[in-house]
C-alpha cells in the first residue's frame, strides 16, 4: 500500500497511525517503509505479553507461539524508524496495563542496549530459540497436551 501510494499518487510524506493492535502495523511500516511519522497510540509492546497478561499463564503464550511461530516486538520497531515519532498513552487504560504497553517496552528496550553498548536485545532480533529452549518448549508442549487429553477423556467418562 505505501509503495503503491508512493509510486501512483507521487507522495513524498507518509505517515501512520497505529493504535492498539494497529500499533503493530504502524512500527512495523514506519521501519520498514521508511515513513515520515509514526503515531503510536495506546499500542502494546508485544503480542505475546498481552497473552500472557491477559490469561495470566505463559502456557497459553507459549502453546501460541509453537503454533504460530511468530510474536512481534513493537519497541524495537519504534526505536530502529528513522521518522518523526509521537506515543501515545492512557493510564487509565482498561483494555492494556502499563506492564503491556509499548512505552514500558521501550524503556525496558533502551535500558538493555545501554547495557548491551548499543546491541540489540536478543528479543528485538525476532528469534528467541536455541536447541536447548527448543527442547524444553516441545517438552512441556508435550506435557500439556497430555494433560489437556487427561481432562478430556475425563470429562467423556464421566458425561457418560
Amino acid at each position: 500500500m505505501i509503495d503503491f501510494m508512493r509510486n501512483t499518487f507521487k507522495m513524498k510524506k507518509i505517515g501512520v497511525h497505529g493504535q492498539s493492535i494497529g500499533g503493530l502495523t504502524g512500527t512495523y511500516l514506519a521501519k520498514k517503509k521508511n515513513l515520515d511519522l509514526l503515531v503510536a497510540d495506546r499500542t502494546f509492546s508485544s503480542l505475546g505479553d498481552v497473552i500472557e497478561a491477559k490469561f495470566n499463564c505463559w502456557l497459553i503464550y507459549w502453546s501460541y507461539y509453537l503454533c504460530t511461530l511468530w510474536d512481534t516486538y513493537n519497541p524495537a520497531d519504534y526505536i530502529d524508524s528513522k521518522c518523526f515519532k509521537v506515543l501515545l498513552f492512557d493510564a487509565n487504560d482498561k483494555m492494556m496495563c502499563i506492564h503491556q504497553s509499548i512505552k514500558n517496552g521501550i524503556s525496558k528496550e533502551l535500558i538493555i542496549r545501554k547495557q548491551l553498548k548499543g546491541k540489540k536485545s536478543i528479543r528485538s532480533r525476532r528469534y528467541f530459540y536455541n536447541e536447548k529452549t527448543m527442547k524444553l518448549s516441545c517438552c512441556l508442549l508435550r506435557s500439556y497436551m497430555r494433560v489437556r487429553n487427561a481432562i478430556h477423556n475425563l470429562r467423556k467418562n464421566i458425561c457418560r
